[in-house]
């Protein structure tokens, strides 16, 4: 798929792919998927010289209404054409901590980011303290010279996550409370990372034991998809992991390590059983509550966690789907699915002003291999892809 420039308008890049194309608009910082009707559209653009502005804005009332919009936010920035305003964020709940800081903390680190915790909750310091232990600190680590102090603070019946200045959150149950700690930890670890887009899924570094081809494999998806569980069959299977939540990369396109324990949902808790895991300690048998009800148990995967990686490996995309009693089945993916998937499954890009971050990432999607698994057993999913990446070795 190469990148072209539309003639008269410098400010769009497009990437043509069979009957479809993606679109992406330096002025608005927006990159649209455009069906066969729009990609035709554009075609006819690229065919002869353009004229005046007003020209092309009648010339979109031969599309339909939908797909005029899309054109129409496309071709001028100036005019907002049926665009949404921004929602208004809510400002963070300002608070005053109710203890000192002489207690204890427990002190932990997560890429660059270092935290002394504060909680007289005596239970769930302990729950916390077993759970963190892979990246708990001691007090004399160099690390903790730039150290964020957070509370945890209990409050009548609910709990609180903050620090000294700012309450993040509340009205939170004792099943909650750590869940949305452990977020916190990856959120802020990733933000102050230097990363350049960030995206909701897990990766992992698989090394092939043939020809000892290391393999960078992002798995990225929305909620249910199947992400985790994949992610969580590969790790049992021999690779280690960079993240199980946000997949981070650098201005270089290279993936950030974040080191928290997997959110394992209770529909994989049997697979987990099944590798012997929770006999090894592996697991937490604590069993935690999203706010949004779903049941979690946390994991750390038996290899350590990737530092930044010191040799190179190829990148693969893997876009998982679940389903029940499907043949498990890999196929390449295009550019236009893979951009979709990794958008629905949200993300964040750090510099939303700098217009050349999207077509970067857009050539360097072009250059690396992109996959469909569709599964129902994580386990033979695993054997296939293994297979598949043996045979390609070249």
């Amino acid at each position: 798929m190469l990148k072209q420039r539309i003639p008269g308008l410098p400010h769009l890049l497009w990437w043509r792919e069979e009957s479809e194309s993606l679109i992406y608009c330096s002025k608005r910082f927006s990159l649209v998927h455009a069906d066969r009707l729009l990609t035709s559209w554009f075609e006819e653009l690229t065919d002869h010289s353009l004229q005046q502005p007003i020209d092309l804005y009648q010339a979109t009332f031969q599309l339909p209404e939908q797909i005029r919009q899309v054109a129409r936010h496309l071709l001028d920035s100036t005019i907002a054409w049926g665009l949404e305003e921004e929602k208004e964020v809510n400002p963070p709940h300002i608070w005053t901590v109710p203890f000192s800081s002489d207690i204890e903390p427990l002190r932990i680190s997560v890429g660059g980011l270092s935290v002394a915790l504060y909680c007289q909750d005596v239970e769930i310091m302990a729950i916390l303290k077993e759970l963190l232990i892979p990246i708990s600190q001691s007090q004399t680590t160099d690390k903790l010279l730039s150290t964020q102090s957070w509370y945890l603070i209990k409050e009548s019946d609910s709990w609180s996550i903050g620090d000294f200045h700012q309450r993040w959150y509340q009205q939170l149950t004792d099943e909650q409370v750590i869940p949305l700690l452990v977020d916190q930890l990856q959120q802020r670890s990733y933000q102050q990372s230097g990363y350049q887009l960030a995206f909701h899924g897990a990766a992992v570094r698989y090394i092939e034991p043939e020809s000892r081809q290391a393999y960078d494999i992002l798995i990225p998806g929305s909620s249910g998809c199947g992400k985790t569980t994949l992610a969580l069959a590969l790790c049992l299977q021999g690779a280690r992991a960079y993240t199980d939540e946000s997949i981070t990369l650098d201005k270089k396109w290279k993936l950030h390590p974040i080191p928290v324990p997997f959110a394992i949902k209770q529909g994989s808790w049997k697979l987990l059983a099944e590798w012997g895991s929770k006999d090894n300690k592996e697991i937490n048998d604590t069993v935690f509550e999203r706010r949004d009800g779903r049941r979690l148990r946390y994991w750390w995967p038996p290899k350590p966690f990737m530092a930044e990686p010191a040799t190179m490996a190829k990148t693969i995309i893997l876009l998982p789907q679940y389903l029940a009693d499907q043949e498990t089945l890999l196929r390449p993916a295009s550019l236009i699915d893979t951009t979709q998937s990794m958008a629905l499954g949200g993300y964040q890009q750090e510099n939303t002003q700098d217009p050349n971050v999207i077509p970067s990432y857009i050539d360097w999607l072009n250059q690396v291999s992109r996959l469909h698994i569709n599964y129902a057993n994580a386990n033979e999913a695993v054997k296939l892809l293994f297979k598949h990446l043996a045979s390609h070795n070249d």
